[in-house]
């Protein structure tokens, strides 16, 4: 059973904000006793290595946690002629302290050989409390590197920083192309101007001013040509950023709590002796009661098991065990289960349900879970917006807590009928119409998702007002306020008697709107007062 928080205040609470200069990246293998290797390349041939770019799967696992900083994320793309059976090394090595990238193929005279890649830090990494607060570049603040590049005159290379900021990454202006040994530094707010990288195949757009708020990663760039055998060893790498508190601005708009008793949903819409389907729906609930918090849920599922036996998947409330889905019949072999749980705008809480809510840097998505593992396991969140719905690109594969700052992260448009989806990229949520996540499993015996926690913080705006052309006059002793009306919109009436009051008073309200020339009649009963109209 989940513990329940303390409510968030939408109250503005007024804090005071120290930003402070600290250390926040500092590679330093010197504390280990052995290597520590990279995850196994994602293709390989006779003549290429290459290791995908991934911020979630470590380039370096390091999972000993020996040295500091010493876990690192990237990708990395190699070459080699002539063709030989050979696989590249990428390890952080005891013997010398240091990150080292080599390709040497030893069977044949290689004769031209490339390294081109990233070596990243994420900020769940960093050091000195920087992974909890904002982080920023100010102008005392550096970004510094010592390796030894074993390249030569006359051939590319380059050596360029690294930042990731709101989903994106950007390489610096600055390039170190020097052959050998040697340090370089560069202070992110004033020495370099950024590009866009693409981190599929590293290359970048053009350069400009950059500067970087809140930061997520930071690392390095890159690329290297050889005329024979080619490397890169990196000794040291230093980043120093200005933290500063982050303050949460946001509220409660779900927090889900199963009601006490067991709660059933509806009947699926298709049940076979080999399948079961809810479909998608945002009208008809999968799950209803007034119980709980939060406990009225959307969505659809598709399940099937093998071999074929009568039988309907769980899906309910189950009280204290939260909410439960599991597709067990008797003799399984094969089950999966696929699909979306969501809530709607009109049952969230503390205000959501009629204000604009968005997502800021501070604001968040969780969920508390047991899933069946398997080999073949999705759990992403989703978020509708304009009528359209979108997929987070973060993933998650493990039971545990899970929370995402949807800010930071990368979305996909998504299709509610097969559960598609297409490609990640930068997305602003700033009018939210709905919350949930998608689940996709498949497992050799029983399929089950249980979660006792789904709660989501967003930043809530209220609506801005359409402008009226207000006309105001009297009849006896009546004041008649008069605009142009819309029949889609009801309205209020509303007063101040000083303009310095804080709030409005309500005078009339839920006035039916007309199309055209609409007014309200209210007795003159104050010495002054100022009037507005507002929708409802």
């Amino acid at each position: 059973m989940k513990m329940k928080r303390w409510m968030m205040s939408a109250v503005a609470l007024m804090v005071s904000l120290v930003a402070s200069a600290v250390t926040v990246v500092d590679y330093d293998y010197s504390a280990a006793t052995e290597n520590s290797g990279c995850r196994s390349a994602d293709s390989i041939t006779d003549s290429s290595a290459v290791w995908s770019f991934s911020d979630v799967s470590p380039l370096i696992p390091n999972d000993g946690d020996e040295g500091q900083n010493a876990r690192i994320y990237g990708g990395l793309m190699t070459t080699w002629t002539p063709d030989a059976t050979y696989t590249p090394s990428v390890l952080n090595l005891a013997s010398t302290d240091l990150l080292r990238v080599i390709v040497n193929p030893s069977t044949v005279t290689e004769t031209n050989t490339t390294i081109k890649g990233m070596l990243v830090w994420n900020k769940a990494n960093f050091l000195n409390g920087a992974d909890t607060n904002m982080i920023s570049f100010g102008a005392a603040d550096a970004m510094s590197v010592t390796f030894d590049n074993r390249t030569a005159n006359g051939l590319p290379r380059e050596c360029r920083f690294v930042v990731k900021e709101n989903g994106f990454y950007y390489v610096s202006s600055v390039n170190y192309a020097a052959v050998g040994a040697g340090s370089t530094s560069i202070t992110p707010a004033t020495d370099a101007s950024w590009a866009v990288i693409d981190t599929s195949d590293y290359s970048h757009g053009a350069f400009a001013t950059k500067q970087f708020t809140d930061v997520d990663a930071v690392g390095l760039y890159i690329n290297q040509m050889k005329d024979s055998w080619n490397g890169f060893d990196m000794s040291d790498f230093q980043v120093e950023a200005t933290l500063s508190p982050i303050v949460p601005t946001g509220v409660y708009i779900v927090d889900y709590m199963s009601p006490t008793n067991v709660i059933v949903a509806r009947s699926p819409e298709s049940n076979t002796d080999s399948a079961a389907v809810w479909d998608f729906s945002e009208t008809t609930s999968l799950l209803s009661s007034t119980a709980g918090t939060n406990a009225t849920v959307y969505g659809g599922l598709s399940t099937t098991w093998a071999p074929a036996e009568t039988y309907t998947p769980l899906l309910r409330h189950s009280g204290v065990d939260g909410c439960l889905i599991r597709v067990n019949p008797s003799a399984e072999t094969n089950t999966t289960l696929q699909g979306m749980l969501v809530w709607k705008k009109a049952d969230f809480l503390n205000g959501g349900s009629s204000n604009l809510v968005s997502f800021e840097s501070s604001d968040s998505i969780s969920i508390s879970m047991n899933l069946r593992t398997s080999t073949d396991r999705e759990m992403r969140f989703v978020l509708k917006q304009g009528g359209t719905w979108y997929v987070s690109s973060a993933n998650y594969t493990a039971d545990s807590l899970f929370t995402l700052a949807p800010a930071s992260d990368s979305w996909a448009e998504f299709d509610t009928a097969t559960y598609a989806y297409g490609a990640f990229g930068a997305t602003t949520f700033t009018n939210v119409e709905a919350v949930g996540f998608y689940i996709s499993d498949a497992k050799d015996n029983f399929t089950q998702l249980r979660f006792d926690a789904f709660d989501v913080v967003a930043t809530l705006t209220a609506p801005s007002q359409p402008e009226f052309n207000l006309s105001i006059g009297t009849v006896s002793a009546n004041v008649v306020i008069g605009w142009q009306g819309d029949a889609a919109t009801s309205y209020a009436l509303q007063m101040k008697e000083n303009l310095q009051a804080e709030s409005w008073s309500n005078i009339v309200e839920n006035i039916s709107g007309l199309d055209g020339a609409m007014s309200v009649t209210n007795g003159l009963d104050w010495q002054q007062a100022f009037f507005r109209i507002i929708t409802e």
